[in-house]
């Protein structure tokens, strides 16, 4: 295998350890936004890994590389030996500091990656929690909206019953009290019937459910024609 100068390799390392730089406080960290993804936090935690890899493999190499050059470098001198063990002594002097380096440059890696994933399930938090909100805001509104549906309902029902003793005192007889107490009875829990809390109610049969519209249209087709003929016969008599 080729020599490759030590240096190389710490430039390597230290590049990657400068992009990452020191996190002392990962509490204070999550707070802010990182510099990188945890998929980028992540591929340069496995590119330090391989490089520190390729480290210890180039270090189990160098003994053999010094015994190689030491006797022709000693005994012979021989040059070309010298500079072989020249720079195999230089990388075996600094090997032990330099891997201890790019594991620093590692530990400050996966120290990375816990931030950047701790900001992501925050972020991913955050988010829900917003959702969450909207929901709950709209979820109130809806409530309101019922209780002013309801209101409307009493409201209106009573001044249905209070048209109707108007039509009765003016000499229209149909519907009764009764038959709007009935039928309106049965168009209410048909209305209810489309609602979540149907269960609680009866279940009306096909046949046995009605509405406000077709009950009043009915009684109104039944009794204008009568009310405009007296009227016709009225301006008659005029």
């Amino acid at each position: 295998m080729a020599l490759r100068p030590m240096a190389a390799w710490v430039e390597e390392i230290r590049r990657a350890a400068a992009r990452f730089g020191e996190e002392k406080h990962m509490t204070k960290t999550k707070q802010h936004e990182p510099q990188q993804t945890v998929a980028a936090c992540e591929q340069t935690l496995k590119e330090l890994e391989a490089k520190r890899a390729k480290l210890v493999e180039r270090g189990a190499e160098l003994p053999e590389l010094r015994r190689g050059a030491a006797y022709l470098a000693h005994v012979q001198q021989d040059a070309e030996a010298r500079r072989a063990l020249d720079k195999v002594n230089a990388e075996v002097a600094i090997y032990a500091s330099e891997l201890a380096s790019i594991d620093d440059a590692i530990a400050a890696a996966k120290n990375k990656v816990a931030i950047a994933r701790a900001f992501e399930d925050a972020a991913a938090e955050r988010a829900r929690a917003q959702e969450a909100l909207e929901v709950l805001h709209a979820f109130k509104k809806a409530g309101f909206e019922l209780d002013e549906a309801l209101r409307i309902v009493g409201e209106r029902g009573r001044a249905l019953t209070g048209l109707l003793s108007k039509l009765h005192a003016a000499g229209i007889r149909t519907p009764s009290h009764e038959q709007m107490e009935t039928l309106g009875y049965l168009a209410v829990t048909t209305a209810l019937m489309q609602t979540p809390w149907h269960r609680r109610y009866k279940v009306l049969a096909p046949n046995e459910r009605k509405t406000f519209r077709s009950l009043i249209d009915g009684w109104v087709t039944a009794t204008e024609p009568r009310l405009r003929a007296q009227l016709g016969e009225q301006d008659e008599a005029a």
